[in-house]
């Protein structure tokens, strides 16, 4: 009987660590964070950044894309993207309260839906319940000539004001941020 309950234990936690190791411990997309402190405001964006690895990015269905345009996308990869904003802000031209928020894109050819969701406790692997969106922006894509590898999320001051850059791939989407 002892030898049966050492084998389940054994059993248990190998399983546990096999989808516990890749997803928390040594991602295949790492966690990164990208925070930014603009005079009283203080921006802090947490995602997981996945990489290109040879893959097409972005396309149509048929041509079986990572992201196909039109789909739900939670901004990066293994979890949900969270931002956290201490001031009132306008997020593209948006009045956005303080506050957590999870936020993901439906990426389209020539443009991306950004959404903030203050649904902040779901998984990410779903779309958040749309009943918590709190805004929904569509801006326009920059494209590049080189390719970004890993799938970035930056902040930079611009002046009183910021910006949020989104990279991957040949496709980059900025968001100006103003202080209320």
């Amino acid at each position: 009987m002892k030898k049966i309950i050492i084998s389940a234990i054994v059993i248990v936690i190998s399983v546990g660590f096999y989808f516990i190791y890749p997803i928390w411990i040594n991602p295949k997309s790492p966690r990164a964070k990208a925070s930014l402190q603009v005079e009283e405001l203080k921006i802090e964006v947490r995602y997981s950044s996945p990489l290109k690895r040879g893959r097409l990015i972005f396309g149509t269905e048929d041509q079986e894309p990572l992201l196909t345009y039109g789909k739900y996308w939670r901004l990066g990869a293994n979890a949900r993207t969270k931002i956290f904003i201490d001031k009132d802000i306008k997020f593209a031209g948006k009045v956005l309260k303080s506050g957590n928020y999870s936020m993901y894109a439906v990426p389209y050819k020539n443009y991306w839906d950004i959404t903030l969701n203050s649904q902040i406790s779901s998984s990410g692997f779903e779309r958040p319940d749309p009943s918590f969106d709190v805004i929904t922006v569509s801006i326009d894509l920059s494209s590049s000539t080189t390719p970004v590898e890993q799938f970035t999320i930056s902040l930079k001051k611009m002046g009183s004001n910021a910006t949020m850059t989104m990279e991957w791939d040949k496709v980059a989407v900025v968001v100006p941020i103003e202080l209320q």
